[in-house]
């Protein structure tokens, strides 16, 4: 347990450790993990060429305007 407390930060430390060109999955529908994607576009200005690959992202975060070149969709959801 002690070792899982240990590992234990903050959205804002997390996403300090994805770097521009990295390919990041994440969970989708009601599993998104709201807070990590909030923390990973404010630091939208600090990355180029994040891919995320999900398969069916919840949330209006990556839908602002300019995020084109910091982030890209690999959406595995097939209709």
């Amino acid at each position: 347990m002690n070792d899982y407390r240990g590992k234990c930060c903050s959205a804002q430390d997390a996403v300090r450790l994805i770097k521009s060109g990295d390919r990041l999955f994440t969970s989708g529908n009601v599993a998104t993990p709201r807070v990590l994607l909030r923390a990973l576009v404010e630091r939208r200005h600090e990355l180029e060429r994040v891919e995320l690959v999900h398969l069916l992202l919840m949330g209006g975060y990556f839908y602002l305007p300019g995020l084109g070149t910091h982030f890209s969709h690999n959406a595995l959801f097939v209709a």
